[in-house]
């Protein structure tokens, strides 16, 4: 059995209430699903070579941040009480 790794991304006009123009309020939301091995073998190798030709170099402050992020999301204990 693959294991998946799902990707979701919204955006929109977040003050819906105030826009009297219905054509100025909107939202988007975009998902992918893919075989975690597809994510690792190819989609994040092409995903760094990208952030390296047009942020930065050194990939290391990124992947900090990323790392940082999954122990913040992934630990239980992280926001509740006791």
């Amino acid at each position: 059995m693959s294991l998946y790794r799902i990707y979701v991304d919204e955006t929109g006009n977040h003050d819906m209430t105030h826009a009297d123009d219905p054509n100025q309020r909107f939202l988007a939301l975009t998902g992918v699903i893919l075989e975690s091995e597809y994510n690792t073998a190819a989609l994040k190798p092409e995903m760094d070579a990208i952030k390296r030709q047009f942020f930065q170099k050194d990939l290391k402050p990124l992947i900090k941040v990323c790392t940082r992020l999954e122990q913040i999301i992934f630990q239980p204990s992280v926001g509740k009480n006791g």
